[in-house]
């Protein structure tokens, strides 16, 4: 507990999601460990090195503090204490910052701060490689409609990977008003959108009002049932639910009657 102390979490448990996912790396594949985890982020006040046999190790450390890293750190302890689990086979990553102990404590906070801040990898992300997912994107670069006069005859976005519209746009900024033209942003739609106007389609609104996450996992399983591959009639039908999910919506919260409400594409 004292190495712990200027962690930003206690430990989640083993019924959090990560830790749970550890326990099972600990347990079928302790090997792949290392190549699975983020790793520790630790400081140190001082540090003692010593040449041994050709290497520099470390001999002492003073100060020694895990700022980031915490959930690993106790799901290895759960493992080994509470479980019984052999990790010899275990390996961790480590980055060990030494700093002076009148710096320790606000530096400590911000490589918990900045650690902890840096973009998150969503479920909905590792997905984006699925078959169904990209012929998707394949469609939307090539079907080419007009929707009853109220858009010109312009391709709908479908953002297969988080953060592709922004990045087209900002590719190249000579371009870049061509290309806001070319796929304008209400015409941009991403996985997660599709899957709750699907959903909502489908008669599920549990599913829809479960979170972006768990309604795009319960989608990607309909997917999976339904077997098959997008074609050129899913596209343009998908994108005629996801008009009626849009103006729906729009037409609710123009109504003003409070709760719970989910957003525009």
């Amino acid at each position: 507990g004292r190495v712990l102390t200027r962690n930003v979490r206690a430990f989640l448990q083993v019924r959090n999601r990560v830790n749970k996912g550890m326990q099972e790396t600990l347990t079928v594949d302790p090997e792949s460990f290392l190549a699975f985890n983020n790793g520790l982020a630790l400081t140190a006040t001082s540090v003692d090195r010593e040449l041994r046999g050709g290497e520099l190790r470390l001999r002492l450390i003073e100060g020694l503090q895990i700022v980031n890293g915490g959930q690993t750190t106790a799901s290895l302890h759960h493992a080994k204490y509470r479980r019984g689990l052999d990790l010899s086979a275990v390996m961790v990553q480590a980055k060990l910052s030494v700093i002076d102990e009148e710096s320790a404590q606000v530096y400590a906070d911000d490589i918990a701060r900045y650690a902890n801040l840096q973009s998150p990898v969503r479920m909905a992300d590792l997905a984006s490689s699925s078959a169904f997912l990209v012929e998707m994107e394949r469609l939307a670069r090539l079907e080419d409609f007009s929707y009853g006069g109220r858009y010109p005859a312009r391709p709908w976005f479908f953002e297969r990977v988080r953060g592709q519209y922004a990045s087209l746009i900002a590719g190249d900024q000579h371009r870049a008003d061509l290309r806001r033209r070319q796929y304008p942003a209400a015409r941009r739609f991403d996985k997660v959108t599709l899957a709750r106007a699907e959903l909502a389609w489908m008669q599920q609104p549990g599913a829809v009002a479960s979170g972006g996450e768990r309604a795009f996992a319960a989608f990607m399983t309909e997917i999976a049932k339904r077997g098959g591959a997008p074609d050129e009639v899913y596209f343009r039908r998908a994108v005629a639910r996801l008009i009626l999910w849009n103006d729906t919506a729009q037409a609710v919260t123009e109504l003003e009657l409070g709760g719970y409400n989910l957003p525009v594409a």
